[in-house]
């Protein structure tokens, strides 16, 4: 399925669903662990769905820049940096 259908698709549904996908089409390889960190953008609402998901990967975010609607995250692993 195209990428553009699948946001398509999860935008119409819950949010923490697209939030979900959105980290899966932008951060696979940090989910896999094959990188240690990795960008993720989103709408600055999204982002406070953040923190639970981000505790079960074990994992940590920082903003890197921030506007009106839109957020960057760095998204990484503290104990994989070292």
């Amino acid at each position: 399925m195209p990428v553009e259908l699948m946001k398509n698709y999860y935008a119409r549904t819950e949010s923490h669903a697209y939030v979900h996908m959105t980290m899966a089409l932008h951060c696979a390889p940090f989910l896999k662990g094959m990188k240690d960190s990795a960008l993720l953008v989103l709408k600055s609402e999204e982002a406070k769905m953040m923190g639970r998901t981000l505790y079960k990967m074990n994992a940590k975010c920082k903003t890197m820049y921030r506007s009106g609607e839109k957020i960057i995250l760095l998204l990484y692993r503290e104990n994989e940096m070292r």
